[in-house]
């Protein structure tokens, strides 16, 4: 019998959708305090690690980007897989 993809976790999603509004926005503000103030980070992100590609790339952006989301999807249920590009 093959393996159904498990059901994404809403705590997940909510993280994940949190950064994206975040990115879209052009909030720098809230992005690199995202222990305090996104939803379910410790939970989503216990360590940094897997979090932190995201702001070298943003980083690497420059002074002024937009962001755009090129993917969006999970595995496992919990290990969101989005993609996002940065415009300068």
């Amino acid at each position: 019998m093959p393996l159904q993809p498990a059901a994404e976790s809403p705590w997940a999603r909510a993280f994940a959708d949190w950064i994206g509004a975040s990115l879209v926005a052009g909030d720098t503000e809230v992005l690199p305090d995202w222990r305090a103030r996104g939803p379910e980070a410790e939970l989503n992100h216990p360590t940094a690690d897997h979090l932190l590609p995201l702001f070298i790339a943003l980083g690497a952006a420059g002074e002024s980007w937009s962001a755009r989301r090129l993917f969006q999807g999970s595995i496992m249920g919990a290990l969101a897989l989005d993609c996002w590009a940065f415009d300068s």
